[in-house]
């Protein structure tokens, strides 16, 4: 195999990944819409990557209280993550208040 060859396969497998990764996040996104489109009075609270919001600390904690609170995501919310901030959905509009107070 010739260098420029490998280098081409290189390429190739490189796009082929990327591509991947975008057709999942897209993916992602739709199941989302579906989910929140099934169940159109549950209520979104979404916690924005920003600076103070932005460290694993912050994340564990915000996490770890949500289920302490709520139990595991399924029956009560659903949590989906993007590119911009966590979303949470929650059935009752209680828990998405204290979600708010706790960590807006």
């Amino acid at each position: 195999m010739t260098r420029r060859n490998f280098q081409d396969d290189l390429q190739d497998a490189l796009a082929n990944e990327i591509q991947q990764e975008i057709d999942r996040e897209i993916m992602e996104e739709i199941g989302w819409q579906i989910m929140r489109e099934a169940n159109p009075d549950w209520h979104l609270v979404e916690l924005k990557w920003e600076k103070g919001k932005d460290t694993e600390y912050f994340w564990n904690e915000a996490c770890a209280w949500a289920v302490e609170q709520f139990g595991l995501p399924g029956k009560n919310y659903m949590t989906h993550p993007t590119q911009d901030c966590m979303r949470f959905l929650f059935k009752h509009e209680e828990h998405a208040m204290l979600m708010t107070l706790k960590w807006i």
